[in-house]
């Protein structure tokens, strides 16, 4: 699990899981605690993690190749 801070003030906990993961009761809850204090928090693989680098501006449709 990472907790991911850009320069423009972006933050937020990014929870890894494979194909198939599952989260765990405690790992809810943290999740809960995150939102209860307005935290970002993002639960997935890598189309999660693009997903929300989308919505916080710092994915546009431009990408590299082999870029995220």
């Amino acid at each position: 699990d990472l907790f991911v801070m850009h320069p423009r003030g972006l933050s937020w906990w990014m929870e890894l899981k494979g194909e198939g993961g599952s989260q765990g009761s405690e790992q809810a809850r943290f999740e809960r605690r995150c939102r209860a204090c307005g935290v970002d928090y993002v639960l997935g693989g890598l189309e999660e993690a693009r997903a929300h680098l989308r919505k916080v501006g710092l994915l546009t449709g431009r990408q590299a190749p082999g870029g995220i």
